[in-house]
């Protein structure tokens, strides 16, 4: 079976270590890390971050990952959608260092090695 593009790039950022990555980079991703966070529990305060909570409460299944600024666990799938959802509500002005999808669903997974690599690949 032929690898996806996907799991090649997955792969590929997995294997590189934090002394391969420059300090500047590392800074940048706390930075996305930091901003991610603050605009996702901004929104999860927001009418629509609300009901995403809510829904995603209401589906019930698996608790694999938590949901932004409540705790409460659900499958990880769920908590993807419903996290970025809180992520995208706030009022806050987009700004250039938004943390990418791919780190949203990799904190929504709740796996280091998932968060890391996803955030390395921006």
């Amino acid at each position: 079976m032929k690898q996806t593009i996907a799991a090649r790039l997955s792969e590929h950022v997995t294997a590189m270590r934090p002394g391969a990555v420059p300090a500047q980079t590392r800074h940048a991703v706390k930075r996305l890390l930091l901003d991610y966070l603050g605009v996702a529990i901004a929104g999860s305060r927001s009418e629509s971050g609300r009901i995403a909570t809510r829904y995603a409460r209401a589906i019930g299944g698996k608790p694999q990952a938590s949901l932004i600024a409540s705790g409460v666990r659900v499958p990880m799938e769920t908590a993807a959608f419903a996290n970025a959802i809180c992520s995208n509500s706030s009022a806050m002005p987009i700004s250039p260092t938004r943390s990418s999808s791919a780190c949203r669903a990799a904190l929504s997974s709740q796996s280091t090695r998932d968060c890391r690599a996803a955030c390395r690949a921006g």
